[in-house]
């Protein structure tokens, strides 16, 4: 907190008249001492509440980079799970959709908009092909169910 120094030659009334002071200025006025500075290092924690902290915000900056694949391990899991969708057939390349919408680019630099049709054929496919990867998997799901119940009678 700081410290509150006027004048009693001065109108009270007036706000402009009171003025807050740090401690350090304080002692710094009135007596002419100067406080010590803090000795800090930079880059070392000042104590072990610090260390701690850094340590947790260390494992989570850990854990967060392993989910999204931010890492090394995540970003060859991540690669390794495409790869094999990739072999599986699982997803169409839609080749022929993206030269069209490439070479429409190209016809049309100043025009973008123009390419709005291609465009949305192309999302409406790749929309209508993870649909069908969705169907696929939920058939999969509910033949394993299938499975458990009659195993189970």
């Amino acid at each position: 907190m700081g410290n509150i120094l006027r004048c009693d030659r001065c109108d009270l009334s007036s706000a402009a008249s009171v003025f807050t002071f740090s401690e350090a200025a304080v002692l710094k006025l009135s007596d002419g001492i100067s406080p010590e500075p803090e000795q800090e290092v930079a880059g070392k924690p000042r104590d072990l509440n610090d260390r701690e902290w850094i340590e947790k915000l260390k494992g989570i900056d850990s854990v967060h980079s392993n989910i999204y694949g931010l890492s090394d391990t995540g970003f060859e899991l991540i690669y390794n799970k495409v790869c094999k969708t990739l072999e599986a057939g699982d997803v169409g390349s839609f080749t022929e959709e993206k030269e069209k919408i490439k070479q429409c680019y190209i016809d049309n630099p100043e025009h973008p908009l123009i390419c709005d049709k291609a465009l949305n054929e192309f999302i409406e496919k790749v929309d209508l092909k993870r649909v069908e990867l969705i169907v696929k998997k939920v058939k999969k799901e509910d033949e394993v169910v299938e499975e458990n119940l009659n195993c189970k009678e």
